[in-house]
């Protein structure tokens, strides 16, 4: 039986060059998973047991969570280029489609972060809500942070406890009485917990 007597290196090589013409839009999972993982630090933020020594893994990851995505980025580009060099149109597409649904689908990430916060930190949530004498039979709201600049639409948002049937009875959205422009949206997360939304343009 003929034993090779070629490099390893060569032979994984030659694989990597006669990889097969395929679609694979895996590599979008990165940037997304990065871009949840960032959000949600900053979201987590807003709790005030987070201090410290958090503020500064907080700040890590504003700097490094950028950075990964943009070695994603000159990886991918890198990867087209290749692909494209190579007439391996399938793998060029999926390049150029994760290129393309990268940055709206790391921003929806980004923004969702905060549901990924609300979900470990249910517990905190309740217990929260249950300190007060009342015992949780009054509404409760924890700001959750706002979006926007001078002279653009601001979104402001709360997560809010309400054991009433006041929030859940809100439509979806509707208009503040005093300012007609400003919109409210209600949505339901779980048990007697709401986000409100206030958009205002």
């Amino acid at each position: 039986m003929p034993v090779s007597t070629s490099p390893r290196w060569l032979s994984l090589m030659a694989d990597t060059v006669t990889s097969p013409d395929r679609w694979n839009l895996r590599p979008i999972i990165a940037p997304i998973a990065i871009a949840i993982f960032v959000g949600a630090v900053f979201s987590l933020l807003q709790l005030p047991y987070f201090e410290g020594a958090w503020i500064w893994f907080a700040l890590a990851c504003a700097v490094l969570g950028p950075l990964a995505l943009l070695a994603w980025l000159v990886k991918r580009l890198a990867r087209l280029i290749n692909a494209v060099a190579r007439r391996t149109w399938r793998r060029a597409a999926s390049q150029l489609i994760s290129l393309a649904i990268a940055p709206p689908l790391v921003a929806i990430a980004l923004w969702h972060g905060t549901y990924v916060h609300f979900a470990f930190s249910y517990p905190y949530y309740l217990w929260q809500v249950m300190q007060p004498p009342d015992a949780g039979t009054k509404p409760t709201s924890f700001y959750w942070s706002g979006a926007g600049f001078v002279g653009t639409p601001q979104t402001d948002r709360w997560l809010v406890y309400d054991p009433t049937e006041e929030t859940a009875a809100r439509p979806n959205l509707s208009r503040d009485e005093e300012d007609p422009t400003v919109v409210y949206e209600v949505q339901h997360l779980i048990g007697r917990f709401y986000l409100v939304q206030r958009h205002q343009p």
